[in-house]
């Protein structure tokens, strides 16, 4: 597992050459502005909405495809000029987690929103759901540098990184049928995302009038 880790790291540093370190840096400003947000968060509203986080530095293979798509009309788009080199996932327990945290990154100071895309509230034809935040980070010696943030819950995880494994086995029977699959689990999942929220808010609720008659003494 090591050796595949260090020969990832060397081949993406071969591949993207000084603009690796910038990369680098980059993900270290986002884990330190994460950190503080899970901090602040966890002290205003008693909780940390952030389950775990995922990052990465897009493989020299990953980016090379994407590149020669966005090219092949012409374009003579480089691996600095895309915001996915660096990327992160934070994932979150309920949907409107995803709201607080997309509103807390817009208004820090160290970091500048480029562009946004709510597939929460329109999901992609195939159920996908997500925010997506392209952004850029000031890093420790004070330059901007683009990454990709991208925010969902539990839920819209799990089902991401099926359809991901679907999306990318090419020899597969039947895979049309298990699209159509995968989009109706994408309808469940996000009902039963709905609905958790409505019954955590219950819950909040009625706790609240709990301590109403505890103080009230009825």
């Amino acid at each position: 597992m090591a050796s595949t880790e260090f020969n990832i790291k060397t081949a993406s540093r071969l591949y993207y050459g000084g603009y690796y370190d910038r990369l680098v840096e980059a993900r270290e400003a986002l884990e330190l502005l994460f950190g503080e947000m899970e901090y602040e968060l966890l002290n205003k509203n008693g909780r940390n909405p952030i389950e775990y986080i995922k990052a990465r530095i897009k493989t020299p293979a990953s980016m090379e495809e994407k590149l020669a798509r966005l090219n092949k009309d012409g374009l003579r788009l480089g691996a600095q000029d895309l915001f996915d080199g660096c990327g992160t996932r934070l994932v979150c327990t309920f949907i409107d987690d995803c709201y607080t945290i997309k509103s807390w990154l817009a208004a820090r100071p160290d970091l500048i929103l480029v562009a946004e895309k709510d597939y929460i509230r329109h999901p992609k034809p195939s159920g996908y759901r997500s925010y997506h935040l392209q952004v850029r980070v000031r890093t420790d010696i004070g330059q901007w540098i683009n990454a990709e943030i991208q925010i969902r819950t539990i839920s819209m995880d799990c089902w991401a990184t099926l359809e991901h494994h679907l999306r990318y086995k090419k020899h597969l029977l039947n895979k049309s049928m298990m699209a159509s699959e995968l989009k109706r689990c994408a309808d469940e999942l996000a009902s039963t995302d709905i609905n958790l929220m409505i019954i955590r808010d219950r819950i909040v609720y009625d706790k609240e009038d709990d301590s109403d008659e505890t103080l009230t003494g009825r």
